[in-house]
């Protein structure tokens, strides 16, 4: 189970690399077009926006796998190996509790976006799209965030 979750973090993880590239891409057409004369990108920032936001919460399962996140290392110099080991087990499960609070809260926000069928300005982009994948970040975070806090090495 450890193996497959940590292989679906770095696979979601490159598809949030991949919304980062077309995030940039966007930004150097759009900037580029207006210094060339072409105009900017419509719906550029509504664009950039939604990508930045599926990169972002795509990464944060990988992050937890390479234990990426910012710890506290000064107290941790001072503490034997197996209490921070300790701690890190717990702050992974709070981790997870977090991350399943806010798949929760995110998901009802989705609900309620595609029910008032809420879009961009712009471009009339739906907004409710974007929430499926940032529950299934947040859900495949909680899940990642457990097996990690149940490691057998403390």
């Amino acid at each position: 189970m450890t193996h497959f979750l940590h292989r679906l973090a770095a696979a979601w993880a490159v598809v949030g690399g991949a919304a980062l590239v077309i995030v940039a891409l966007v930004s150097v057409l759009s900037i580029g077009g207006r210094n060339l004369g072409w105009g900017p990108v419509p719906g550029d920032t509504e664009l950039v926006a939604l990508g930045s936001a599926l990169a972002f919460f795509a990464g944060l399962p990988w992050c937890q796998v390479r234990r990426g996140h910012v710890t506290v290392a000064l107290a941790r110099r001072w503490l034997a190996p197996r209490v921070v080991a300790w701690l890190d087990a717990g702050a992974s499960c709070l981790l997870a509790m977090v991350a399943l609070l806010l798949s929760w809260r995110m998901y009802l926000g989705g609900v309620d976006l595609r029910a008032w069928q809420e879009s961009t300005m712009i471009l009339g982009l739906a907004l409710w799209w974007l929430f499926p994948a940032i529950v299934f970040s947040m859900v495949l975070l909680a899940a990642v965030s457990c097996v990690d806090a149940s490691r057998s090495d403390r």
